[in-house]
């Protein structure tokens, strides 16, 4: 009897659940050869700087950043532990109360190419919602995810290389604190045991 009430419940709360896992691509799902442009005010070139020293580079005022090389993606390498996690995932079914993202800072002129990585990869594009941000402030992310909480998703992981935008996402937890919200930087065996801490054993992907 006790079994039966537990299979119960956790049946409830799978029922109650809408799932979204967000990954943001550079750094996070792979790696390209492009590069930030740090110039000066005049537009001349400073240096070059890797997503990677972008994500914790401090601008100074008299410095201007060019992307211009993110409009496409140069030699995209995926990054295994990260795509393992984003094919499982996929794999185990999307639809209506499970939704897969890949949440870029890149601007629309990228999205073709995403989706024809992802084609590369034997995953269809039509299943995995695609966005690109065309700004690299870590509010607009939080924004996003944001408007996905109040579109009904209530169990949402988010990974980002980027300590910024992960501390602007891990906000939403404390502004909801009915969902469950996981933020780190690579998906990991920690993700699912909070997940089935916080939901008494409930199984995640």
């Amino acid at each position: 009897m006790k079994l039966l009430l537990e299979t119960w419940k956790k049946y409830i709360i799978e029922a109650q659940l809408r799932k979204l896992r967000v990954f943001d691509m550079d750094d996070t799902l792979l790696t390209t050869s492009s590069m930030v442009i740090v110039k000066d005010k005049d537009g001349k070139e400073i240096k070059k700087i890797t997503p990677a020293e972008y994500a914790v580079y401090e601008k100074q005022p008299d410095e201007v950043m060019d992307y211009s090389e993110f409009r496409t993606l140069k030699d995209p390498t995926p990054i295994d532990t990260a795509m393992r996690s984003f094919k499982a995932i996929y794999s185990s079914g999307l639809g209506e109360h499970r939704k897969l993202a890949i949440l870029t800072a890149r601007g629309g002129s990228a999205n073709p190419e995403i989706k024809s990585f992802l084609e590369e990869l034997q995953l269809d594009p039509n299943k995995i919602e695609v966005i690109t941000l065309g700004d690299s402030d870590p509010n607009k992310k939080k924004e996003w995810i944001e408007s996905q909480i109040k579109a009904g998703y209530n169990d949402i992981a988010f990974f980002d290389d980027s300590g910024k935008n992960r501390k602007a996402v891990s906000q939403l937890q404390n502004e909801y604190p009915e969902i469950n919200l996981f933020v780190d930087e690579q998906p990991a065996k920690s993700m699912k045991i909070r997940l089935k801490n916080t939901y008494r054993g409930l199984k995640d992907e």
